[in-house]
């Protein structure tokens, strides 16, 4: 069983199952599966941590001005997201309804396809893993995500066929042909 107490890599992003979109949280990678689990909020702390940030500051520094609030506004987003990932890596332990495990002994491909007009100008990404005959989408800033997998899934001990923005993921060897 994994330890899901520290995933190697974690994303904001948006879940779609077979084409049906399950909600907004974040995408897991751990060192034998990919987690995905949706909050009900989505990506609150984007929005939480800069106005919080902005509420302690300007009535403290009057005349921040825009590069404070800018310099706020980031910090404000970081710590958010870090707070994010500490409540989605605790969800993730817990399991439930919210969770959805992909063992990566049972994934078979990976594609990703760059959005169309700003989105894809902005690094988003359509990540789509295929496992056990399901299709699992996850779309967000998944640029670097193929990388993760490939790299995971070769952990792993999985054979992988890497071509243009995909991964084929080899059957597993049986003894008599190893």
């Amino acid at each position: 069983m994994t330890d899901r107490r520290n995933p190697t890599h974690s994303q904001s992003a948006t879940f779609y199952i077979d084409g049906t979109k399950r909600g907004q949280g974040a995408l897991l990678l751990y060192p034998d599966e990919l987690a995905a689990v949706t909050t009900p909020t989505g990506t609150w702390g984007y929005l939480a941590g800069p106005a919080l940030f902005l509420a302690v500051t300007i009535p403290l520094f009057h005349t921040i001005g825009w590069p404070g609030i800018t310099a706020t506004s980031l910090v404000g987003g970081w710590i958010g997201e870090v707070l994010t990932r500490r409540r989605t890596t605790r969800k993730a332990a817990a399991g439930g309804e919210d969770v959805t495990v992909i063992p990566l002994g049972l994934v078979t491909g990976v594609q990703a396809a760059k959005p169309t007009k700003a989105a894809g100008w902005l690094g988003l990404r359509n990540i789509t893993v295929t496992a056990d005959g399901t299709k699992y989408e996850f779309r967000g800033t998944t640029d670097k995500w193929i990388a993760h997998l490939t790299s995971a899934l070769t952990e792993y001990g999985r054979e992988v066929d890497i071509a243009a923005e995909t991964i084929t993921v080899l059957p597993w060897a049986t003894l008599e042909e190893g």
